[in-house]
């Protein structure tokens, strides 16, 4: 039978700890914003209540609050503003409800 050597190897080019760098976030959200973003936006069940359209074709969707307040989204869901809900008087050819 053979006999089975084993040695020990030692490393002399190892760091003695590693280092692991520190990710930052690139951007921080509120609770609110986090719950938009990831919660109410990206829920199946909620559409945008509102579309506007700029002169220069440019198109926000809206999510109304519920509390008199609708959050405005550009189409790569990038926040863009908060205002007053619109009302109906409010609807014209670059603001309506969205249809689904």
């Amino acid at each position: 039978m053979s006999e089975i050597v084993k040695e020990k190897t030692e490393f002399t080019d190892a760091p003695d700890k590693l280092e692991i760098p520190k990710i930052e976030p690139k951007e921080s959200f509120s609770l609110e914003q986090a719950d938009v973003v990831f919660g109410k936006m990206w829920s199946i069940d909620n559409v945008p209540n509102w579309v506007q359209k700029n002169e220069d074709g440019q198109v926000f969707y809206g999510y109304d609050d519920g509390d008199g307040n609708t959050t405005w989204y550009d189409s790569e869901m990038n926040l863009d503003s908060s205002t007053p809900t619109p009302t109906e008087g409010d609807i014209c050819d670059s603001l309506y409800p969205y249809e689904s």
